[in-house]
């Protein structure tokens, strides 16, 4: 009887499982209706299990990463919910599965049964490196790979890109449309600046094997097919590093701002604008590496996956997995960009509508029905996101060096500094990080102070001295001298920031985006701003600034320099909030197919590059969307302002004393609607427009658009509109209090750089 009951039990939970992968494969295909494979890879284990010898014929360190896996998992689901994958399309390989046979088998496996036309998306996050090729033509005689859990094996060679190209070019050959994105670096270099904590980094060292391999495939991103599309988490001399999200789980620094991007634009997006998304989104993490895109600007003109503009609904769908004891279980979570709170609706039914209560993984999220019978629900019922819930994450993290140092001994540093400013020891002393990059890095780790010489190795200074410096840089070193903060001022700016919940103070560095720096000031006094945690002056136009100015102690005493800090990473946290924002899906229910483009007055052609020259004359134009004819367009309110370096937000259309009757569009048939004009003007960097579409008009908009400081625009009082506490964001009493609103707005993103 038992043994009855037991097999009855697994023949229904075998068949609950079938009917919910039969639901999500039959949904996902009558939505998108289009062959799509994807393989993604996540490998965090490198280590051979443990009393394996090694006999070092391979390599000799094998380090593990910690985000890989869930960066795979996270590119897995979102694939699958915002952009039409199928579950039974998609091969996943982590860790010890994803062995150099592995991997390959499944490459070969994925070509074997991919067609003309169809789609296929590679994705691979873990470690990169190099494999000498005795044969190749390169100068250097090495092959950038992607490493294999069974490394450690010895015969076991590295997945080199010439390996990698030949397989491209064969889907390629077939006339597949191929999507290659690798989240993984080919060299170990660190920044130039301060190094505090440690970072891992998507590398390790070279092996011992030598390819002879003389073959020279061509590029694929070279073909005039233009099929092929590769994105790189860095460049081939740089380090693509491991961050923390908003749940304290690790992802790769990239995969992180990859998904935010995903998350923020349209599936209809192009490639290029997603990309350009996710570097700002890198940037305004404090990151250093420059991401690369490569392929044929057709096809950086397309959507992410190359699928057609328009063959998807724009809509994030979940499927449901569970139903157990009053409580659904679905399938979608931190990947789309789910919070407590977010409500979705059934597709095909909008009387039964569930509500998130708590988001427990990267895809998965326990709900309860707030409307219809829960009785309605199988497994693979498919929900659609239908209100916009922001995340209650601090909005800008900082790192503050601690020395536990009085205030006597960083006074005499500070004196040190003066000295090494004037010394003919020394090439050049700067403490402006947006002009220089120093080829050697001074700064207190501890009471130790170390010093981080052309980003190659590290040091330590043993006589904190002018002579103990000069000893270790040359006449020929650009020097940066970090002035630690006393115990008097860290306790000061903890007490400060504590106030603030859009603001975080944390101990582990890799996790900041800003950190404290020190400088003398014209009379030799300690003075502090903040710079982000990795440096390099081409970052200087990003816009999130590198660095602020510095506040000198000299008569304004510690409290004053805390609250000049206190107000400057409130207006970083504006900038950085409003660039990270993802609002309410552009869905047809929401649709907004509209966006912002830029004219040159004097060309009448598009500021198509990205940048402008200050004193360019510049028109803003309202210009639909490819394919806005198949839309069904509610008429929205529209508002365009900017924020520039400084925190300051500036209302640009409409005009003050319009009102809210012109910025009604679209009013007519017009696709092509010009709205303001304007000089180019100093300061240089990148500007970011914003347009804000609304159901409902925004009431006192000019007050609420022009915030020159981070004063609290609702005088510490909710405001009525929803919308009007979103404009509060990274203000002095702007605490997330918009947390919820309606799905009936949208928020696009335009950036240009201004150059000389």
């Amino acid at each position: 009887m038992y043994n009855n009951l037991f097999l009855t039990k697994i023949h229904i939970d075998i068949m609950r499982k079938m009917t919910f992968l039969f639901a999500m494969i039959l949904c996902t295909t009558s939505v998108f209706a289009q062959t799509q494979y994807a393989l993604v890879i996540g490998v965090d284990k490198y280590n051979p299990p443990p009393g394996t010898p090694l006999t070092g014929k391979t390599r000799s360190d094998f380090p593990d990463l910690a985000g890989c896996r869930n960066d795979a998992m996270a590119i897995k689901s979102i694939i699958q919910t915002r952009y039409g994958f199928a579950q039974n399309n998609i091969t996943e390989l982590y860790d010890e599965k994803a062995t150099r046979d592995g991997i390959m088998n499944s490459l070969k496996g994925l070509l074997a049964k991919a067609q003309k036309g169809n789609i296929v998306f590679i994705y691979y996050a873990g470690h990169g490196s190099q494999q000498k090729n005795s044969l190749s033509k390169e100068g250097d005689q090495m092959d950038e790979s992607m490493v294999p859990s069974d490394t450690w094996k010895e015969g076991v060679g590295d997945i080199r890109d010439k390996e990698q190209a030949a397989i491209y070019n064969a889907f390629l050959d077939k006339g597949v449309k191929l999507t290659v994105i690798l989240d993984c670096c080919h060299s170990g270099s660190m920044s130039r600046g301060p190094i505090f904590g440690t970072e891992r980094k998507r590398y390790i060292a070279a092996n011992n094997y030598d390819a002879k391999d003389g073959s020279n495939p061509a590029a694929p991103e070279l073909r005039e097919t233009g099929d092929f599309l590769l994105i790189s988490a860095a460049q081939d001399f740089e380090s693509a590093v491991e961050q923390l999200d908003e749940q304290n789980m690790p992802h790769g620094a990239f995969t992180l701002a990859l998904l935010g991007a995903m998350q923020q634009q349209s599936v209809n997006a192009s490639a290029l604008n997603i990309f350009k998304g996710a570097h700002a989104i890198l940037k305004s993490n404090g990151k250093k590496q420059e991401p690369v895109i490569a392929g044929s600007p057709a096809r950086q003109n397309q959507t992410l996956f190359g699928l057609g503009k328009g063959k998807l609904s724009d809509k994030t769908l979940i499927p449901a997995k569970t139903v157990k004891k009053g409580q659904l279980e679905i399938a979608g979570g931190f990947a789309e960009g789910l919070y407590p709170e977010h409500e979705l609706t059934m597709v095909g039914n909008p009387n039964v509508i569930v509500k998130v209560a708590t988001v427990t993984g990267i895809s998965s999220a326990l709900c309860t029905v707030i409307k219809g019978n829960i009785a309605n629900i199988k497994p693979g019922t498919m929900f659609e996101v239908s209100n916009w819930v922001s995340s209650q994450a601090p909005l800008l993290t900082l790192y503050i060096p601690e020395t536990g140092f009085n205030d006597e001994k960083v006074t005499g540093l500070a004196k040190l500094n003066s000295q090494l400013k004037s010394s003919n020891k020394i090439k050049k002393w700067t403490n402006n990080l947006q002009e220089n990059d120093p080829s050697v890095s001074l700064f207190f780790n501890g009471s130790k102070l170390m010093a981080n010489v052309n980003g190659d190795k590290l040091v330590e200074v043993k006589e904190p001295t002018l002579a103990g410096i000069t000893a270790t840089v040359t006449a020929k070193d650009t020097v940066f001298f970090n002035v630690p903060a006393s115990a008097t001022l860290v306790n000061a700016l903890k007490t400060k920031f504590a106030q603030n919940k859009s603001l975080k103070i944390v101990t582990e560095p890799s996790t900041a985006n800003y950190i404290l720096y020190g400088t003398t000031d014209e009379n030799g006094l300690p003075a502090y701003g903040l710079m982000k945690t990795q440096v390099s002056s081409r970052d200087s136009l990003e816009a999130m600034p590198l660095q602020t100015k510095s506040f000198s102690l000299k008569g304004a005493g510690y409290e004053a320099v805390a609250d000049s800090l206190l107000e400057y990473s409130m207006r970083l946290s504006k900038i950085k909030g409003w660039m990270n924002l993802s609002g309410p899906s552009d869905a047809k229910g929401n649709a907004f197919p509209f966006h912002l483009e830029i004219v040159n007055d004097k060309t009448k052609e598009k500021v198509k590059s990205g940048s402008y020259k200050v004193g360019d004359a510049v028109t803003v134009h309202l210009v639909a969307d490819e394919g806005y004819n198949s839309y069904n367009v509610a008429p929205k309110y529209i508002y365009v302002f900017g924020i520039d370096k400084n925190g300051g937000m500036y209302l640009f259309y409409p005009g003050e004393s319009m009102g809210s009757v012109e910025n009604k569009i679209p009013s007519t048939d017009a696709t092509d609607i010009e709205l303001f004009s304007y000089d180019v003007a100093e300061p240089v960097g990148t500007d970011n427009l914003y347009l804000l579409a609304t159901t409902e008009p925004i009431q006192g908009y000019a007050h609420l658009f022009n915030q020159e400081d981070v004063r609290d625009i609702g005088g510490g009082k909710s405001v009525d509109n929803p919308l009007a506490n979103l404009l509060n964001m990274g203000n002095a009493e702007g605490t997330r209090s918009f947390k919820k609103t309606p799905a009936t707005w949208n928020v696009k993103r335009t950036s240009i750089k201004t150059t000389h």
